[in-house]
């Protein structure tokens, strides 16, 4: 961004929360809205005790979520853990192990890419678990994977095709020297598959 800011003849537009590209024309992502929907959905399902698998503390929007995901959370009177990964389906398989063996499991963990959620089914598979009886499992990214597993998973859908459509043209604006204003991405929608359900009676883990 400060690179991009130093030069002012190259159009640029930047796809993130506009808390953060310093005046860079953006189109601004609604990821605090995504987290209040999610930990409001899962509240409303009857759990009090939830996790995520986020990705590198480094980003920007990892950071945004870390923060709504805390502060939705406590209002709720829910508890809240969060581990931090690369978003690599390694990363995401050892964290859902490392949250299974708390002594106080979550009853829902939140992954913060498709991929990861689908080690979480891998893992809940080899130790003999049932998503969503004995935990349930949201995607924050929604895509294929998510609807070629056993369970389909739950997940956060944007329109990305008409994020590409917002962009065309501000960028257009941009290169002829126009003044262009930051826009809001298109609201995410929550996606209700067979990974989520209310939390059930726990039993102990293998």
């Amino acid at each position: 961004i400060d690179l991009y800011l130093q030069h002012p003849e190259v159009p640029a537009l930047a796809f993130s929360d506009a808390s953060v590209t310093k005046g860079l024309a953006s189109i601004t992502n609604d990821d605090t809205n995504g987290a209040r929907m999610i930990v409001d959905y899962l509240h409303e399902l009857g759990h009090r005790h939830i996790a995520r698998v986020a990705g590198p503390e480094t980003y920007a929007h990892t950071f945004i979520r870390d923060r709504e995901f805390m502060r939705e959370s406590a209002e709720l009177g829910m508890e809240y853990d969060c581990l931090h990964t690369d978003y690599s389906p390694e990363a995401g398989r050892e964290s859902t192990d490392r949250l299974l063996m708390f002594p106080e499991p979550p009853t829902a963990i939140v992954y913060d890419n498709g991929v990861m959620s689908v080690e979480a089914l891998h893992v809940a598979k080899e130790r003999g678990l049932s998503v969503p009886d004995d935990f349930s499992v949201v995607s924050w990214d929604d895509s294929f994977t998510c609807t070629a597993t056993t369970p389909t998973v739950t997940a956060l859908w944007r329109d990305t095709p008409q994020m590409g459509a917002k962009a065309v043209p501000l960028l257009m604006k941009l290169i002829k020297g126009d003044q262009v204003d930051n826009v809001l991405e298109s609201a995410y929608e929550l996606v209700q598959r067979d990974s989520t359900g209310a939390p059930g009676v726990r039993g102990v883990y293998p």
